[in-house]
């Protein structure tokens, strides 16, 4: 930044100070540059809701006493990226701005979500109630949504897409819009399955009423090609004629029923589950098909902006092992 403005060396130690500074908070920054956003009016909303994507992504750091360093395991299959390397994972909600048609993801929020346990501070969570890194960016998410008075669809990867996640997002209710604040559009994996809801239970019959009824594979749905109708679809900014498929199924994992949208398109086959059972499928198609927008962002953070290029440290923290045992989530 020095550089950047023709700084004398006098000016980088006034903003050394400012850093340092406090007299203001990162929340209070954060909830600037969050409503400056919104007051703008350019969000894309469906259905009256604000679209906003959420994802991690991984930075190289190798800093000896730099907060938030692990190690880290890389499970993309690009060949340039190492299997195993140290660095940050942050996590990060973005905002959809423009329109579906020609849409952009504009940065709300990004977090260190591993190894940020510093000396001092209390012990952390035990295990079984500390969330996991899926319910953090999901949790950033729905801060936005009830910060804001905003209810957010919020469309994630297939990594996503656990029990947890759903039960948080419907965990905080609008008395005043009479719907969860967030709705949450994931991809499914390939082995998952369904329950359509048990019949009654015989009178007569010991024992409680079942809850589940018979198991859906949801892969053997294409199999049946009836089953689906055929619409015009925008598939990663191209119009093409995409054959769908939704059916409501009661999920283990969260206990409760989901949307589920079955689409075969010219990349091939993909099942999709939704929280709102109301929402359409073209709809549901035409949102995931946005979400690598959210991939773009961070090129731009990393690339462009340099956000990432930073290069600070402590002696208060311990120095990292070059072979830890374990990370510190």
């Amino acid at each position: 930044m020095c550089r950047f403005w023709l700084w004398h060396e006098r000016g980088y130690h006034s903003l050394l100070h400012f850093f340092r500074s406090r007299a203001y908070g990162y929340g209070e920054l954060l909830g600037v540059w969050q409503r400056f956003v919104l007051d703008q009016g350019v969000a894309v909303e469906v259905e009256g809701r604000c679209v906003v994507l959420g994802d991690h992504t991984r930075v190289v750091k190798d800093g000896g006493r730099m907060p938030g360093v692990v190690s880290l395991r890389e499970t993309s299959e690009t060949q340039r990226k190492p299997s195993y390397f140290r660095g940050q994972c942050w996590g990060a909600v973005g905002l959809v701005i423009g329109s579906l048609a020609g849409c952009f993801c504009l940065p709300l929020e990004l977090r260190i979500h591993q190894g940020f346990k510093h000396p001092g501070e209390e012990q952390p969570e035990p295990p079984a109630t500390r969330p996991n890194l899926a319910e953090r960016v999901v949790q950033m998410a729905l801060n936005f949504a009830v910060g804001y008075n905003r209810p957010i669809v919020l469309v994630l990867d297939a990594y996503f897409g656990i029990g947890a996640v759903f039960r948080l997002a419907r965990s905080v209710y609008s008395i005043v819009f009479k719907q969860p604040y967030m709705m949450v559009l994931t991809r499914a994996i390939k082995n998952t399955v369904g329950y359509f809801q048990a019949p009654p239970k015989p009178p007569g019959r010991r024992g409680p009423q079942a809850l589940y009824g018979e198991k859906v594979y949801l892969r053997e749905c294409f199999d049946y090609p009836h089953l689906f109708q055929t619409v015009e679809c925008q598939v990663y900014g191209k119009t093409e004629a995409v054959q769908l498929m939704s059916v409501g199924l009661l999920w283990k994992p969260p206990g409760d029923w989901l949307l589920f949208v079955l689409a075969i398109t010219s990349r091939g086959p993909i099942v999709l589950m939704c929280s709102d059972l109301r929402l359409s499928p073209l709809t549901a198609v035409e949102l995931y098909c946005i979400r690598p927008r959210i991939e773009l962002m961070f090129d731009g953070l990393k690339t462009l902006i340099g956000a990432f290029r930073f290069r600070f440290w402590t002696q208060k923290l311990p120095r990292h092992s070059r072979r830890p045992t374990s990370n510190r989530h």
